[in-house]
């Protein structure tokens, strides 16, 4: 059996809403925890509910990783440079370059 293709759009019911939050939530730190892993690589994942609640990943630690990010980061005006990647500041959200 397929699975269903939803569309990308806000969720109106609350309810709806938590269980698409906590399931994707759960998806993408899993992820995060098996790409640490796979690739022993530092990865860090803050999620923010609408509701004010945090949910955090890191590996080894998050403060591990935000300390080491930052480290190595020199800020811009609006462009932040890490290394070799760059990324653009534009309309609240962090754009690759």
């Amino acid at each position: 059996m397929k699975k269903k293709k939803i569309p990308i759009e806000k969720i109106e019911k609350k309810k709806s809403h938590n269980v698409t939050l906590s399931k994707t939530r759960n998806g993408l730190i899993k992820k995060a925890w098996e790409f640490s892993i796979l690739s022993s690589a530092s990865v860090g994942v803050l999620v923010i509910s609408v509701a004010g609640h945090h949910y955090t990943y890191g590996f080894p630690s998050l403060d591990f990783v935000v300390d080491q990010f930052f480290s190595r980061t020199t800020v811009g005006p609006s462009t932040l440079t890490t290394g070799s990647s760059s990324f653009v500041f534009v309309d609240d959200q962090f754009l690759a370059s």
